[in-house]
């Protein structure tokens, strides 16, 4: 089996494990201007070539700040750094940066948009990219203010 840095032209084209999992904690904080959020992802191939590697780490957080809850415009990094048996050495880890917009002011509509540069040799140069989600779910219920309970005597 080919060590990792020689089957990465390969993995450009396409993914050579047909079966796999991903374990994708999501640990995020926002306020009116700011979100913030840190995905410790875990990725496994069940089959295939890459299956005997193990998993890997494939860590990815995000900033942005907000406007008028509108539009935000930010910064998220994500990278691979090969599996937890012995991470790749730098040059062989995908790191990359994007500059990215995200739509917020339409009600279950998601969009995010970006532009990435890969930042080491096993990184695509540049990388366009683009989520479209919309949330088929109720609207959540009205929050009520609770007067506080008076004293009884």
């Amino acid at each position: 089996m080919a060590p990792w840095s020689q089957r990465r032209v390969l993995l450009d084209t396409y993914d050579r494990g047909r079966w796999g999992n991903e374990l994708r904690p999501i640990v995020a904080w926002e306020n009116e201007y700011f979100a913030f959020a840190f995905d410790p992802i875990v990725d496994s191939s069940l089959a295939g070539p890459d299956a005997s590697a193990g998993p890997t780490f494939e860590p990815c957080v995000s900033a942005a700040y907000k406007f008028h809850e509108a539009v935000s415009v930010g910064v998220e990094y994500y990278t691979n750094l090969g599996p937890f048996s012995g991470f790749l050495p730098w040059q062989a880890q995908e790191h990359y940066v994007y500059e990215v917009v995200n739509l917020l002011s339409v009600k279950h509509f998601e969009l995010n948009a970006g532009v990435g540069e890969g930042l080491t040799d096993a990184s695509n140069r540049l990388v366009f990219k683009a989520i479209f989600g919309y949330a088929w779910e109720d609207d959540p219920p009205q929050k009520r203010a609770i007067p506080p309970m008076a004293l009884r005597r």
